[in-house]
């Protein structure tokens, strides 16, 4: 009798704990990769979104940025972005808000000199197929002047949209761009000539036209 009623009591143990893992499999769906069709997708349970991105190598082996790094395909600064994304800038910054992101202030236009890019922030992550792991973009771009790569979100909706320059994320503080980096002053990009320039490190980069991932994690 004793046999029988703990083999009961670990029956019901058992289907307890599929019952659980059931509901679990049910609140948390996996997450699916974008694709150039559906170019975001929104994790809520991670706090981030993805982005499906197309590189291009001309940015990597025969020029080098200034600013641009990730642009979407429909803006007019796509030809000069080293990512060129299938997702629509407008549809990101919305992603980012649908998170609970703060767009932080608006640095102007003309931007202030004394004003820097101060919304969320996010870790930008870069994988394709075939990749030896996921990178932080800091492991994929080298900046002249050793400051490495941050990302805060910027309240440049009405503009990016009014003026359909399509920047994403750009590698110093932009007046246009959904989200950008902070390590770069508006002050240095806008008045003091650009002293500084970014190269992608072409020798971890895949061919040209590879289809990208990029992910902007929310930071905590």
């Amino acid at each position: 009798m004793k046999h029988l009623k703990s083999l009961i009591v670990i029956g019901c143990i058992i289907i307890a704990s599929f019952a659980v893992f059931c509901k679990k499999e049910e609140e948390e769906p996996e997450v699916v990769n974008p694709t150039p069709l559906n170019p975001v997708v929104i994790d809520t349970v991670n706090n981030e979104v993805k982005i499906s991105c197309v590189l291009k190598r001309m940015w990597v082996d025969d020029s080098v940025a200034i600013h641009n790094c990730v642009v979407s395909k429909y803006g007019s600064n796509a030809g000069k972005a080293v990512f060129v994304s299938n997702a629509h800038h407008s549809d990101f910054y919305d992603a980012l808000i649908s998170l609970g992101a703060d767009p932080g202030i608006d640095i102007g236009d003309p931007p202030d000199s004394t004003k820097n890019v101060n919304g969320t922030e996010f870790q930008v992550l870069v994988w394709w197929e075939g990749a030896s792991k996921t990178y932080d973009i800091n492991e994929l771009v080298v900046d002249t002047l050793n400051r490495g790569f941050k990302c805060r979100m910027h309240n440049s909706y009405t503009r990016a949209v009014s003026t359909n320059k399509g920047c994403i994320y750009c590698y110093t503080a932009c007046k246009t761009s959904i989200s950008s980096n902070p390590n770069y002053t508006p002050y240095e990009y806008y008045y003091s000539g650009n002293k500084y320039t970014f190269r992608p490190k072409g020798e971890l980069l895949p061919p040209e036209g590879t289809h990208i991932v990029l992910t902007f994690k929310m930071v905590q």
